[in-house]
């Protein structure tokens, strides 16, 4: 057949670039991977990662089969027997301790693998568990905004880099990152089009990233204050009478609340905090004001800091302020792949959060997913509810997580323990890289099928979980797409 062109989605990160890969069917030889001139979004453009798929490919060390533990080591298994094994463990755990004894962890692949998204639903369907993962590391706040300010979080507003005139960066580096939370591949380009139309581009960052480079100007903030220059801005807006809602006009409230705090945090208080100028702090809050479109954008330099949720809060009302809330130039509400209302979880006006707690430190939950301190508690915690089973997919949390080292240790202990995605030598099964028919979000739906044998996608009554009901259809398979929630048991109220 020799060497054919396919095209196909940069699999490693969140802008899902377009590729052409050339590559033999008959060999499984992977030759060049360059850029998809086609792609609507990327238009060709890669960058270095991409050029990593065929390494990791041909790596020794890649795992093509799935592996068991055996004693100290591992043994080649085939598909089968491996869900089998961890579908077994899994089950025994649920039976022994209830559904409160497991844990999911889902990596960073879960925020731009819509299939990934979609399947998860379907394994808490039949393994209520609870749930962590790399989003409770880096965007939490932005969830958390989402869910107060917007009633929805999934509603994460990105800016409209295209069109707009004044482009303001609060801890972001899309120049390297390419625009995380909202996925702009081909940034350099992009940003090269922003400066030449003769629009601006502010960084607001203590380190001199590649962007800060490339900015017109950069604020070197003192990190973790972000929150405090933002609402200096605001307290400028008001005081100046620069505050308009544009299309937002109607849809707002709470204005006179947002003054008075803002009127405790002024360009002179906050200035030898932040270690910006008051000058300089007055100046940008009217030159984003005075725009035609603006657009304030923040990452994860402001949702990691101490008042992470203020911050990013405070951002989002400084686009709604000047008008440039869901504007054309400003912020706006794209539509995904997977509609908005799959992540609803509101109860009456009650946004998804703190419905229950963690049992060691009483952490609140966001959305039904736990901050991740809370599940290496509930792993190394005796006591009921203790956490002895423990899936993850797409993640590796015992390099990526804070405080590391423990994990070890912790993952070590649990009995009935799997693992479809961890480092090899701690999990009981490591997940290979899926070439063809068993694909990842197939190989979860036989997971979750395996889970739910002649349960009838029920658990026993008398668990502390109310198993949902409504399903939707994903490649034949029924999933539930609503998500599982404990109604009492072995949880601490909210």
């Amino acid at each position: 057949m020799g060497v054919q062109k396919f095209a196909r989605i940069c699999p490693v990160c969140e802008p899902r670039r377009g590729l052409v890969i050339e590559a033999d069917p008959d060999s499984g030889a992977v030759g060049r991977v360059s850029g998809d001139p086609d792609h609507p979004s990327s238009k060709g453009y890669v960058c270095p990662k991409s050029q990593a798929i065929k390494a990791s490919r041909d790596d020794a060390d890649r795992l093509r089969k799935p592996l068991i533990r055996d004693g100290d080591g591992f043994r080649e298994a085939n598909w089968e027997e491996a869900l089998d094994y961890a579908a077994a463990g899994l089950k025994q755990v649920l039976a022994r301790r209830g559904p409160q004894a497991s844990g999911l962890y889902l990596g960073n692949p879960s925020a731009h693998l819509t299939a990934l998204q979609m399947v998860v639903g379907s394994l808490l369907g039949v393994m209520p568990a609870m749930m962590t993962g790399a989003a409770a590391i880096d965007h939490f706040a932005r969830n958390m905004v989402g869910a107060f300010l917007y009633g929805n979080i999934g509603n994460v507003p990105v800016p409209d880099v295209e069109r707009t005139d004044f482009f303001l960066i609060f801890g972001a580096n899309p120049l390297v990152s390419h625009g995380s939370m909202f996925g702009a591949p081909g940034m350099p380009d992009r940003l090269k089009r922003l400066k030449a139309r003769g629009s601006r581009l502010v960084v607001v960052d203590p380190r001199r990233t590649p962007t800060a480079e490339a900015a017109d100007d950069h604020f070197a903030i003192r990190a973790g204050t972000d929150a405090l220059l933002v609402l200096a801005m605001i307290d400028t807006l008001f005081k100046e009478g620069l505050t308009r809602a544009g299309r937002m006009e109607g849809h707002v409230s709470g204005l006179d609340e947002l003054q008075a705090i803002a009127a405790r945090f002024s360009p002179v208080r906050v200035s030898p905090i932040t270690g910006i100028a008051p000058d300089r702090i007055v100046q940008l809050a009217r030159d984003f004001a005075a725009a035609r479109t603006a657009a304030a954008y923040s990452r994860v330099g402001v949702n990691t800091q101490s008042f992470g949720t203020v911050g990013v809060w405070a951002v989002d009302c400084l686009n709604i302020l000047t008008g440039n809330g869901d504007a054309e130039g400003g912020v706006i509400f794209p539509e995904g792949s997977l509609p908005v209302f799959t992540h609803d979880a509101y109860e009456g006006d009650r946004p998804p959060h703190g419905r229950w707690r963690s049992r060691v430190s009483g952490a609140p939950e966001l959305g039904g997913t736990m901050p991740t301190h809370a599940m290496w508690e509930d792993i190394e915690t005796p006591g009921q509810g203790q956490i002895r089973g423990l899936v993850t997919i797409a993640g590796n949390p015992v390099l990526s997580n804070p405080n590391a080292g423990r994990m070890p240790d912790a993952i070590g202990t649990p009995d009935g323990k799997m693992a479809l995605a961890a480092a090899p030598f701690l999990a009981d099964i490591p997940q290979p890289e899926q070439d063809g028919a068993f694909a990842p979000d197939r190989l979860r739906l036989t997971l979750a099928n395996s889970l739910q044998g002649a349960n009838d996608n029920r658990l026993s009554d008398d668990t502390a979980f109310d198993v949902p009901s409504g399903c939707a259809s994903f490649n034949g398979t029924p999933i539930v797409v609503e998500r599982v929630r404990p109604v009492d048991a072995n949880r601490n109220a909210a």
